[in-house]
């Protein structure tokens, strides 16, 4: 018999939305795992696919509404109420009840997250997203980031102040920058051959950094030099993504990850705007 699934509401979606939100801004997840994240939520259909989006970062799931619901769930609150020694045992005999089942229901998809990860990439290619987009990329190329940077220099609305960040995947790119009519939020675009306003987020932004200053050499440089900074194996390893941002000074500042796949777990290289390593971190 198949395994009956929950679809989620707005509302369920929203509320994982804030959770990445929150601890994007706590510095708990980085740029690359909040976008990867944010875009898994938009397109979530079921409630299985947006517990794994914030199982380390939610101790508890009840808030966000993502718990079974049913006559359980209503009687819950009854049986939590004072009434006695018999009564508060039973609340908290239901609630561990429930814990270990949701326990399990998270090894389980721990277990089986890439099939998960899998499922809904198959499920939403005819939205753009595949494991395509990230590995390895002609945005990767030297090509790819002459172009790109190139356009995001001549776009009027990057040129004329500074922006955030900018996040180079394989087939696409992103770019933060502050909400002008709102600077306590962040409006992200997104690169397919031209530059176009994703959505806003209320994370605030660093406009720290000048497009101008970014050298397309520099960039390109840092890609190639990875695998020997790292020590990987050129054939087998892929650029995850590439991020650009100011430094304390306002220079331009390249990480590039490396990864064997979708996500970035062999690495990552920091490099200055004059081209120098600057830090190595280990998976």
């Amino acid at each position: 018999m198949a395994k009956h699934r929950t679809r989620a509401s707005d509302a369920q979606r929203a509320a994982v939305q804030q959770a990445l939100d929150t601890a994007f801004a706590a510095g708990r997840l980085d740029h690359f795992e909040h976008f990867e994240r944010m875009r898994t939520a938009t397109k979530a259909k079921y409630v299985d696919e947006l517990r794994p989006l914030v199982e380390d970062i939610k101790e508890n799931n009840d808030d966000l509404g993502l718990g079974n619901a049913g006559p359980a769930a209503g009687n819950r609150g009854s049986a939590q109420q004072p009434g006695g020694p018999g009564h508060g045992t039973r609340g908290r005999t239901r609630s561990g009840r429930k814990g270990l089942i949701v326990g399990l229901a998270v090894a389980v998809l721990l277990l089986g997250g890439g099939a998960i990860i899998a499922a809904t990439t198959s499920d939403s290619s005819s939205e753009g997203m595949s494991t395509e987009d990230l590995t390895p990329g002609l945005l990767h190329t030297e090509d790819g980031v002459n172009r790109l940077i190139a356009d995001t220099q001549a776009d009027p609305q990057f040129a004329s102040r500074g922006i955030d960040s900018i996040l180079i995947y394989g087939k696409y790119a992103t770019l933060s920058q502050q909400d002008p009519a709102t600077p306590h939020k962040r409006v992200t675009y997104e690169y397919r051959g031209g530059w176009e306003e994703r959505r806003i987020d209320p994370i605030d932004a660093k406009d720290t950094l000048d497009v101008s200053t970014i050298m397309p050499s520099t960039v390109i440089a840092a890609i190639n030099a990875t695998s020997d900074v790292l020590d990987l194996d050129p054939e087998t390893m892929v650029i995850s993504h590439v991020q650009i941002s100011a430094d304390a000074l306002g220079d331009p500042e390249v990480r590039v990850s490396a990864s064997k796949g979708k996500y970035g777990d062999l690495g990552t290289a920091t490099f200055g705007a004059d081209g120098q390593l600057r830090q190595v971190q280990e998976p």
